[in-house]
């Protein structure tokens, strides 16, 4: 089985799309691969799909030649058919990036994208600590990617608003400067890092990795959920065990580069399997399990 069908098959599983559903895709022109596995597992599932598809130069185009009054246009129309839509699925699989284009004139036509997922709704999300402690976060307005770049793939990920992070996760293997430091037990109070509290070793290991980086290195960086079934148990290896199925990971520090605020020198993630997730109140993950349709 290709990613491509697996991460097809564990999003339309998540989303449990049954017959007579409307599923609107969202991707640009590098997905073609797994917008044809989204698109007939969901006619397989008797349920529609519709798609809205990005060619990077024509956005490239739109940025450098529409006259400035018409790049912060609304799509009323796509407001409109998120009505009659049950879901969607946004790919993030390119960078929007235009060499020199203004940053003005880029934020203008965010507009559009960013009235569509306001639209939507889902946005609040609460990690469950089989240890009973909890840590919430908004990702309202914050673009969702899927990994495309790194090999194995399988990991969505998200900017959360930064002040909106409040709670505490515990982290059994903290991995830090290669090597499982122990248990990590981090507080965060509006996206800051403040109670830090766990084995001597990994707490001693993270204050000298904050002390030596500079700027935003301590506030909520990236929310992601790992969607590979071929990683079955953490290795130390970030890369790999980011992608662990049903896991969940936090990062601290960069994420600007991704739909974030913070400027680092860093970016440290803490894999976490074996939490509850809800989404807006519904169970998305229930005790490092994906949950899946009957």
């Amino acid at each position: 089985m290709s990613c491509s069908e697996v991460l097809a098959r564990a999003a339309l599983d998540t989303l449990n799309v049954k017959t007579g559903d409307i599923i609107w895709i969202w991707a640009s022109t590098h997905s073609l691969d797994l917008i044809e596995e989204l698109a007939l597992g969901i006619r397989l599932r008797g349920a529609y799909w519709s798609l809205k598809l990005v060619m990077e130069s024509l956005l490239e185009r739109v940025w450098r030649e529409a006259p400035d009054e018409y790049l912060g246009q609304i799509p009323h129309h796509e407001l409109r058919w998120l009505k009659d839509m049950t879901a969607v699925i946004e790919i993030q699989d390119h960078g929007g990036q235009v060499r020199g284009a203004d940053p003005l004139r880029r934020r203008r036509m965010a507009a559009e994208w960013i009235a569509l997922i306001n639209e939507i709704g889902h946005s609040e999300v609460q990690i469950q600590s089989p240890l009973g402690h909890d840590l919430r976060l908004s990702y309202k307005g914050r673009p969702v990617y899927a990994d495309k770049t790194n090999l194995p793939r399988g990991e969505v990920y998200v900017a959360p608003v930064e002040s909106s992070v409040h709670g505490t996760i515990t982290i059994e293997h903290a991995f830090l400067q290669g090597k499982d430091a122990g248990r990590l037990e981090l507080g965060l109070n509006q996206g800051r890092l403040g109670r830090i509290t766990g084995s001597e070793s990994a707490v001693s290991l993270l204050q000298a990795i904050l002390a030596s980086a500079r700027g935003e290195k301590d506030v909520i960086a990236e929310f992601a959920i790992g969607l590979n079934p071929g990683v079955t148990k953490l290795t130390g290896l970030v890369s790999l065990d980011e992608k662990m199925l049903g896991s969940v990971h936090i990062a601290i520090g960069m994420n600007k580069n991704f739909g974030g605020m913070n400027e680092s020198n860093l970016h440290l993630d803490f894999v976490v399997p074996g939490q509850t997730v809800l989404l807006d109140g519904e169970p998305l993950i229930i005790d490092g399990r994906l949950k899946t349709g009957a």
